[in-house]
């Protein structure tokens, strides 16, 4: 019975020391999951500077995640963003759905790169993504994991366009507001959060850069001899900013 008790002792303290572990480097191990697993939905590189994650307040901060440019665009990064902060539902930590309350995304700087009239670094990655997501699969088919985001704010956001056409260009673009990601499907993947959050960001793009470059006024001011049939390709391939489908 002695030996039985040391034997049963012995291996509590050593899921114990599992468990103290686990909770202890839990930021490190998602900062090197993200890492991982982001290039195979977005196509390109992934970063993330440090990770804070208190479990028992079902708080996480994220901090200078950088997302590099696809192959065939030529610049440091497509986006950057200064500070993730997530409020966890801590009664999902033990289920097969994670329920984020929160996901505020702040001070993001996005480069948008436009390659001749119809190709840009943000439809590329929305290419990789859906290539990445193939034919849905239903959700009881799949051990991947899943989420729901009830809120989801990104704020603050500065662009800046880089086009042969249209030169260097800074934009503003308004703030986004999502909710009830992956709410009616019982979860959402990475690869699909990804999306719904990358479509609206390219559109809002869009409307800035139409907005601000491409009344036809601007562009004749701003590109001395650009003929007619020129604006209408631009007009068209821009549009391919908001692809989202």
């Amino acid at each position: 019975m002695k030996k039985l008790a040391i034997i049963v002792l012995s291996l509590l303290l050593v899921l114990a020391g599992i468990v103290v572990f686990v909770v202890s480097n839990a930021g490190s191990i998602i900062k090197e999951v993200i890492e991982s697993t982001g290039p195979d939905y977005l196509g390109t590189t992934v970063s993330v500077g440090n990770i804070e994650l208190s479990l028992t307040e079902g708080l996480c901060v994220v901090s200078d995640v950088e997302i590099g440019n696809p192959e065939g665009f030529d610049g440091d990064y497509a986006m950057r963003l200064d500070k993730i902060s997530v409020v966890l539902d801590t009664d999902s930590l033990q289920s097969d759905v994670l329920v984020m309350k929160s996901v505020n995304i702040t001070g993001a700087s996005l480069h948008t790169i436009v390659k001749g009239t119809s190709d840009t670094n943000f439809k590329k990655i929305m290419d990789n993504i859906d290539a990445a997501l193939g034919p849905q699969a239903p959700v009881s088919e799949t051990d991947e994991f899943r989420m729901i985001i009830d809120k989801l704010d990104f704020v603050d956001a500065d662009v800046s366009v880089s086009s042969a056409v249209l030169g260097e260009t800074a934009l503003t673009i308004p703030d986004i507001h999502l909710t009830d990601i992956g709410r009616k499907s019982n979860g959402a993947t990475a690869g699909e959060v990804a999306k719904q959050l990358l479509a609206p960001i390219s559109k809002r793009v869009l409307s800035a850069l139409l907005k601000a470059k491409l009344n036809v006024n601007g562009l004749d001011e701003q590109v001395e001899g650009v003929k007619e049939g020129l604006k209408k390709n631009l007009l068209k391939g821009l549009g391919k900013l908001g692809k989202s489908e």
